[in-house]
């Protein structure tokens, strides 16, 4: 997924990683984010070392997002990416200096 994660002026990519050995079992989502000077910084979002499964990894605009019990909801200002798999889905986004996460389903 391409977008703007951290802020509305620089470039992201996430990247969900697995194993190229089909044997071997783990899982990364990785966001490489281009700062002012040009340079990438990598960030881990999330990572499991059981998970193997296929999932569906894209961006999302800013806007609000409420999880499937309608309880509670946040509002990012920019860009998110969002990851489903058969066990639900889960909203990554760029909030008070510092990437968080919030199940949207389950």
């Amino acid at each position: 997924a391409v977008g703007y994660f951290e802020d509305k002026s620089n470039i992201s990519y996430a990247l969900s990683l697995i194993p190229v050995d089909p044997t071997k079992r783990g899982w990364r989502l990785v966001v490489f984010s281009k700062r002012k000077t040009g340079t990438y910084v990598e960030v881990i979002l999330d990572q499991h070392g059981n998970f193997t499964g296929a999932g569906f990894l894209y961006k999302t605009a800013p806007g609000k997002y409420t999880d499937m019990y309608k309880f509670e909801s946040v509002q990012p200002v920019t860009d998110g990416v969002i990851l489903e798999t058969d066990k639900g889905a889960i909203l990554y986004y760029w909030g008070k200096d510092r990437y968080r996460k919030f199940v949207l389903r389950d």
